[in-house]
């Protein structure tokens, strides 16, 4: 940070404190431990103001970069050229670097397909993002197979136009909570102000040390809430959704298809009775009905705790699925350009998320077997009776039989796919939005 800057911030913070102080009609001693207490803050304020303004950088360098690079391999089919050309739209600086190391790499080495892949693993590396690492997947093999790759790319392009503006409309939701929650809290020590203004003589709080030590906390929580409110937009922009570990997702398809309604029933009537008899001898100790209305609650709890778990990682698993349903299913789109149905699903299984791989690996097993036959397809996933899945099965199959990945039918899987990854990136993203509505009541705690 620069001088001004900072001293800037160091001003206003203690500035703010000072005339809180005044206004609450705290005594100088008092008044300096809040403005010492919310200096000791700004560092960290600072911190996250570099942070924050760090990854706004690093965010568009990522996706000027994906645009770029997917617009340059369109004309010239080869990554090294399409990282020189890449390079050059790009000033000094950060991204400027990498790509000239990349290059680098990739002229000096005398394996060039291996040094390409060790080229674009930098970047991977400095810019720890999903989609970099599918377009680089893509990169590679769309130089192995040749020809023209341009609805690919185009594909490509209209998903990055897709997480770049859900991403930024969340950054927009967490920066407006920020400003809002620091208004919200500033209202409220108002508030304080105008009541203790409304006192008598009698009641006057300079003398009162409780009071004074209680304003000071106030003041105090109003720099340590800013302060956490922006630590929170300085987040990475680039940070991918977690992905449901592959011993997870066994873990929880294990328990549901061996799920039995009538063994969970059996299996909660013991715990249900033990806290029957101990909510029961509780009252008659205390003869008190609360101890009854919550010994019921609780019997009830460990009576049905199976069945409620088995609920639980229903919706769990299905909400993950259709999460995550749609990215295979545009790696299998992009394989369609140039491969057959099978042939597509057998290359995406590779690199699906661990939630698909176990139902992946049946339909490889059953289209193996009988490559004709629609079972392969429509037993995909198909206990969770997700109806965007079966239509896509349904489509993928009448593909392998028929237009092999030409023609109307590709073109809807296409656009329906793209609505469904549109929707659910920003359903995502809104969902962690709607997260920062708990922070509105941070103000009224102090």
């Amino acid at each position: 940070m620069n001088r001004k800057e900072t001293v800037y911030w160091y001003l206003t913070v203690a500035g703010q404190a000072f005339l809180w102080g005044l206004l609450l009609q705290l005594r100088w001693q008092w008044c300096l431990l809040a403005v010492a207490g919310s200096v000791v803050c700004v560092p960290g304020i600072l911190k996250n103001q570099r942070r924050c303004q760090k990854e706004k950088e690093r965010f568009q360098l990522v996706n000027g970069y994906m645009s770029q690079m997917a617009q340059s391999f369109t004309s010239t089919g080869n990554i090294l050229l399409s990282l020189k050309e890449t390079r050059s739209t790009f000033p000094k600086g950060e991204m400027r670097t990498l790509l000239t190391k990349a290059v680098t790499h990739i002229e000096n080495s005398c394996d060039i397909e291996l040094a390409e892949k060790e080229a674009l693993f930098f970047i991977e590396q400095e810019y720890d993002c999903e989609r970099i690492h599918t377009l680089h997947e893509f990169l590679q093999k769309a130089q192995q197979r040749g020809g023209s790759c341009e609805n690919e790319f185009r594909l490509l392009e209209s998903i990055r136009q897709i997480w770049e503006k859900a991403v930024l409309e969340y950054r927009n939701t967490i920066l407006m909570a920020r400003n809002m929650v620091t208004v919200e809290y500033a209202s409220l020590m108002a508030v304080c102000v105008f009541m203790l203004r409304q006192f008598p003589q009698e009641l006057y709080v300079y003398k009162m040390g409780i009071v004074q030590c209680l304003n000071v906390f106030m003041i105090l929580c109003f720099t340590l809430v800013f302060r956490h409110m922006d630590k929170k937009l300085a987040n990475s922009m680039l940070k991918d959704a977690k992905k449901m570990s592959l011993e997870r997702a066994e873990k929880n398809f294990s328990f549901l298809e061996a799920f039995s309604a009538k063994r969970a029933l059996v299996k909660g009537v013991p715990a249900a009775g033990g806290t029957a008899t101990f909510f029961l001898i509780l009252y008659l100790y205390t003869k008190s009905q609360g101890c009854l209305v919550m010994g019921a609650v609780i019997c009830i709890l460990a009576l049905y705790g199976e069945r409620m778990r088995y609920f639980y990682l229903k919706w769990l698993m299905v909400n993950e699925i259709k999460k995550e349903f749609p990215k295979w299913l545009f790696d299998v789109l992009l394989l369609l350009q140039s491969e057959n149905v099978q042939v597509s699903i057998f290359k995406s299984a590779e690199t699906a998320a661990p939630v698909l791989k176990q139902d992946l690996k049946k339909m490889e097993q059953e289209l193996l077997e009988n490559p004709s036959s629609p079972e392969g397809f429509m037993n995909f996933m198909s206990r969770f009776q997700v109806a965007q899945i079966e239509d896509a099965m349904r489509k993928i199959f009448s593909l392998s039989v028929g237009t092999g990945g030409k023609g109307e039918v590709l073109n809807v899987m296409i656009d329906t796919n793209m609505r469904w990854l549109a929707s659910g990136e920003n359903k995502r993203l809104r969902r962690k939005g709607e997260m920062f509505s708990v922070y509105y009541m941070l103000p009224a705690v102090p």
